[in-house]
């Protein structure tokens, strides 16, 4: 595992908590964490790509990937990725560290962020609290 989106055992700066944020975008309560102060995005973990590419109007362009090691039940997604970036394709198997995109500003974001959301059972987790019990120092 990769510690961190960033290809670093550091924690980016966070620059949108996970949770209620009222007044911003179309949602009072922010379903992953931004992070900032990087390009490149990588993997924390190997597995399969899910999406890569544009996904909706809120999320803009999006890479998102299952973990080997939890089934089905976990994805790691990542939104706001610069347009045209993916550096995968899905259904493409990645190790970790792996070079998925570039940060970007597309969709409904503030500014250059890696939206980092975590669904398990399809449902989103704090992704910094499901990092660290998953090993991220």
């Amino acid at each position: 595992m990769t510690a961190w989106p960033n290809g670093s055992n550091t924690m980016p700066r966070v620059s949108s908590p996970y949770g209620p944020r009222p007044g911003v975008g179309y949602s009072n309560f922010h379903e992953g964490v931004d992070f900032a102060d990087y390009t490149d995005i990588f993997s924390v973990f190997p597995g399969v790509v899910s999406w890569a590419g544009y996904f909706n109007a809120n999320a803009g362009h999006a890479v998102c990937y299952r973990p080997d090691g939890f089934g089905n039940s976990v994805e790691i997604l990542h939104f706001h990725i610069a347009s045209g970036s993916p550096a995968v394709s899905k259904g493409q198997r990645i190790s970790a560290g792996r070079k998925l995109a570039r940060m970007g500003q597309t969709g409904n974001a503030t500014g250059p962020c890696d939206h980092f959301e975590i669904r398990v059972n399809g449902r989103h987790v704090d992704p910094i609290a499901w990092m660290i019990a998953n090993g991220a120092a």
